[in-house]
């Protein structure tokens, strides 16, 4: 079952600074202490490691010498921004292993059609969507893919700002919101058919492998975020998943991520891929220690 958080051992850092000169073993770079990020930490401790959270909103780095040492930086950035970046200035280099992931790989998943272009490229199964930039492709949208439709941000994440529009009728008032308080990147959305009767699935892998698997299932609100509510099962990871899965990190680069998954009419479709998953939900669904294991691997390809 998952750690509780009291587990985790004290003190905890709340200022992004290193508890003491020598250098960590671990640290984990985010902008917030969340389950997941205290699940790591504590993992990585019971190990023997010396683990920190260091807070992206106060490094201003220009480097990995202008950081707090450590032998591996898991980046756990909820912004789209800061992760990349942060990611690219400390790696020596596109093949250091010791920055968990990459900066391709975090731009690449945090940007939906990157993520979902590059994967349907290998010809792998994706959900088909359309760029809307405009009132025109919305109107175009729904013209080609019909109603009921789903609309989402292309840089996003947790469920949140994405609409479902069952009726033509009430999407230009929809879009109302995105052009009157939506700002820069707000604004660039993708839309894509809602696959009733799907089934939601995702998927954790560390080290570029299926380790964990669920599937979400929508209480009170249609969208299937754990976060939001969804009830959570646990599901096999069998060759199919696994396979895609395998295919999924080697494409986008990742070694950790989640992967979301449809299965509709018998077969897989690839919704998304997400470079820093939160874990809660499949950890109490499958009893599996994911905070342990992503310890294990940062810890193993940490430069000592």
């Amino acid at each position: 079952m998952s750690t509780p958080l009291s587990l985790v051992p004290k003190p905890q850092p709340d200022d992004g600074s290193s508890a003491g000169e020598d250098p960590l073993d671990l640290a984990v770079v985010a902008d917030r202490i969340g389950w997941e990020e205290k699940a790591i930490l504590a993992a990585a401790r019971e190990r023997g490691a010396r683990a920190e959270w260091l807070n992206d909103g106060k490094l201003c780095c220009g480097s990995r010498e202008d950081l707090p040492a450590a032998g591996a930086y898991l980046i756990r950035s909820r912004s789209f921004v800061r992760g990349p970046l942060i990611a690219e200035s400390i790696a020596s280099g596109a093949s250091d292993e010791s920055v968990i992931n990459s900066a391709e790989t975090i731009a690449t998943c945090s940007n939906k059609v990157t993520a979902l272009a590059r994967l349907r490229q290998i010809g792998l199964p994706t959900v088909p969507y359309r760029l809307v930039l405009t009132r025109a492709d919305l109107a175009t949208a729904l013209d080609v893919l019909g109603c009921p439709l789903v609309l989402k941000p292309v840089y996003g994440g947790l469920g949140r700002r994405v609409m479902l529009v069952r009726e033509r009728a009430v999407a230009d008032s929809m879009y109302d919101y995105v052009e009157h308080y939506g700002q820069n990147f707000d604004r660039a959305l993708i839309a894509q058919p809602y696959l009733e009767r799907a089934s939601d699935v995702r998927v954790l892998a560390i080290d570029g492998a299926a380790v964990a698997a669920m599937e979400r299932i929508p209480t009170g609100d249609w969208r299937a975020n754990v976060e939001l509510g969804a009830a959570a099962e646990p599901i096999e990871v069998d060759k199919a998943l696994e396979a895609m899965t395998t295919e999924v990190g080697e494409r986008i680069g990742a070694r950790i991520f989640g992967l979301d998954l449809f299965r509709h009419e018998g077969a897989l479709t690839i919704g998304e891929v997400n470079h820093s998953p939160l874990f809660r939900g499949i950890v109490e669904a499958t009893g599996i220690d994911v905070a342990g294991r992503i310890a294990d691997h940062a810890l193993t390809v940490a430069v000592r």
